[in-house]
C-alpha cells in the first residue's frame, strides 16, 4: 500500500455533522450580507462571502468523491460507528462539512484496495501494525485535495468504513474544511493612519522586556498599513492544532494603529498554536481574527529598526 507524502497525522476526535442524502448512486447533495462600519477602509469584503464559497466548495468536493461500482447511497448511517466525523485533518469547521453514506458490495480488504487504486488516500492507515496483512474491519482513509483558495482551507476528503458482512461494507464520505474570516471594513485600517505603536515579545528563550516603539514616519506607517490590510483572515470556527515548539528564538508582534477618532489594536496571537491575531476596534473586541503573516511581521520589524 502506498502512503501519500503530504498527509499529516490526523487527530481522531468525535464531532457532530450531518447532511441529507438521496438513495440512488447517481444523486448528488443539494446544494451576504454587508455590515455597517464606522471606519472608512479600502475594498472591504462582504461579510459571509468566504463561508459561502467554502460551503459551495465542500458540496463540490463531496459530489466528486469516487465510490466503488455497485455502491448504494443511504439516507442515514448504515453503521453506528459512522454516525460522526471520525478524522480531523487540518482546519475543520464541522458546520461546513458535507456528508454522504453508502453501502458498498466489497469486503473491507477489497474496499481499501479499490481506494488505493483510484484515489491518493493514505490507505496504510487502515492497517494497525507494521506486520498487518489486512485492513481492520473499521477504519478511516483521508486525503487533501489540490484546490487552493484564499477564502478557505484546502478541503480534505475523509472516507470512514465499517464492515457489515463478508462482502458488504458501509462507508461515510466527508468533505471537510474551514472558511477564513472575511476582511470586512472593521478589520481594515485607512490610509489616514497617523501613528503606530509596536510591541515585540519573545515566545521562548531568556526573559527580556518586550521591545516597544512608536512611529509617525509616513513611509514606514504606509508600509505597515499595506502589509496589515493584505493579511488574510484566520480560519474561523475551527479546532486549533496542537501547539508546536519554537526552533530557536521566535518573536511575535502586536501593533496598534491610530487615526483621527479611532484606534485598532492587533494582538500578537499565538502562531505556534494556530491562534490568529485578535482585533480590538475602539475598545470593542471584534469577532474576526487574522492569520499569522510573515509579511506583516517583517514590516513591523522594519518599523522597529527605523524607530
Amino acid at each position: 500500500m502506498r502512503l501519500a507524502s503530504t498527509w499529516l497525522i490526523a487527530t481522531m476526535v468525535l464531532a457532530s455533522t450531518s447532511c441529507t442524502a438521496d438513495s440512488t448512486q447517481d444523486s448528488q447533495p443539494d446544494v451576504a450580507s454587508s455590515r455597517a462600519t464606522s471606519v472608512a477602509a479600502p475594498s472591504p469584503m462582504v461579510e459571509g462571502s468566504n463561508r459561502d464559497l467554502a460551503v459551495a466548495e465542500a458540496v463540490r468536493v463531496l459530489a466528486n468523491i469516487p465510490v466503488p461500482p455497485g455502491s448504494t447511497k443511504s439516507d442515514s448511517s448504515p453503521a453506528l460507528s459512522l454516525n460522526r466525523l471520525r478524522v480531523f485533518d487540518g482546519p475543520v469547521d464541522p458546520s461546513l462539512g458535507q456528508t454522504s453514506w453508502w453501502v458498498v458490495p466489497l469486503s473491507p480488504d477489497d474496499l481499501v484496495a479499490w481506494f488505493d487504486a483510484h484515489t491518493p488516500a493514505n490507505t496504510g492507515s487502515a492497517f494497525t501494525g507494521p506486520h498487518s496483512s489486512a485492513p481492520e474491519p473499521v477504519g478511516d482513509l483521508f486525503w487533501e485535495t489540490d484546490e487552493a483558495s484564499e477564502a478557505y482551507s484546502p478541503p480534505v476528503v475523509v472516507v470512514s468504513y465499517a464492515r457489515l458482512g463478508p462482502a458488504l461494507t458501509a462507508i461515510r464520505t466527508d468533505a471537510t474544511l474551514a472558511a477564513r474570516y472575511d476582511r470586512v471594513s472593521q478589520t481594515l485600517v485607512p490610509a489616514t493612519v497617523t501613528s503606530i505603536d509596536i510591541v515585540r515579545s519573545a515566545v521562548d528563550g531568556p526573559e527580556v522586556p518586550p521591545e516597544t516603539a512608536t512611529t509617525t514616519d509616513p513611509a514606514v506607517v504606509a508600509g505597515v498599513v499595506s502589509a496589515f490590510n493584505d493579511d488574510l483572515g484566520a480560519m474561523a470556527h475551527s479546532r486549533p492544532p496542537a501547539c508546536g515548539s519554537p526552533t530557536g528564538l521566535v518573536h511575535v508582534y502586536a501593533v496598534t494603529f491610530h487615526w483621527p477618532g479611532h484606534e485598532l489594536a492587533v494582538d500578537a496571537g499565538r502562531p505556534l498554536c494556530g491562534v490568529g491575531r485578535g482585533l480590538t476596534l475602539d475598545d470593542s473586541k471584534l469577532p474576526q481574527s487574522l492569520a499569522d503573516s510573515p509579511s506583516l511581521d517583517a514590516a513591523l520589524q522594519n518599523a522597529l529598526d527605523a524607530a
